[in-house]
């Protein structure tokens, strides 16, 4: 919880978080991963839809990305962390972690048996042994909440306008906030990353995060 503007834990010490972002783990930004597409004009998107034209299945896909997701980040790594004196990592995530669209599908609606569920408990599990906290950051929002392909969708910054977009995300942060309300190693959740992150873009939807609101053409 939170103390006169300090971070305290159960037993009532001052906590000071010290910590690395998981970067790519479970969404890929090109400048990271080991991916062929060009930094600013490819997005995580892009690789489930060059999968899908290939004929690879809902399956396959996901086997793929399970693939990358169980080597990318392991244990060792963890344990690498922890011996730099680090007590939190910030873990990445998007909602395809967890849906197969922006509209709000689950990829399936047991959260036991969901992947994004799945890797989230192993992450937070494994901190927890290594006395460290985790920051669970939505890095992607359905729709995209910037036209940067850091939110794993490229150049739509449609989160704000599409009300169907918005239900999804309240829908996945509810599930999130179930699941680990009462986990002691949850420290913080960053419920949107880098909102309106446009800088470099233009088109539709390419509002100034500096401007006044009620100058956008929505």
């Amino acid at each position: 919880s939170v103390e006169d503007g300090k971070l305290v834990n159960r037993k009532g010490e001052t906590v000071v978080l010290r910590g690395v972002n998981l970067g790519g783990w479970l969404i890929q930004e090109s400048w990271m991963c080991p991916v062929n597409g060009e930094d600013r004009q490819w997005a995580n998107l892009d690789s489930i839809a060059a999968l899908q034209n290939r004929g690879f299945t809902e399956a396959q896909i996901q086997e793929l990305f399970d693939t990358y997701q169980d080597n990318w980040i392991t244990e060792y790594d963890l344990d690498l962390i922890a011996e730099t004196g680090a007590n939190v990592v910030r873990v990445a995530f998007w909602y395809r972690n967890f849906m197969t669209s922006a509209s709000g599908t689950w990829i399936t609606e047991n959260p036991d048996e969901n992947p994004g569920f799945l890797r989230l408990d192993w992450v937070i599990e494994e901190c927890k042994e290594r006395g460290m906290y985790v920051i669970l950051d939505m890095h992607g929002c359905p729709g995209g909440q910037s036209k940067d392909h850091c939110c794993g969708t490229l150049g739509k910054n449609e989160l704000y306008t599409n009300t169907v977009y918005q239900e999804a995300m309240k829908s996945l942060w509810a599930a999130i906030a179930e699941r680990y309300k009462d986990e002691p190693a949850v420290a913080a959740y960053d419920v949107m990353n880098e909102p309106q992150n446009n800088a470099g873009y233009d088109g539709p939807n390419n509002w100034d995060p500096y401007n006044d609101p009620t100058s956008w053409e929505l």
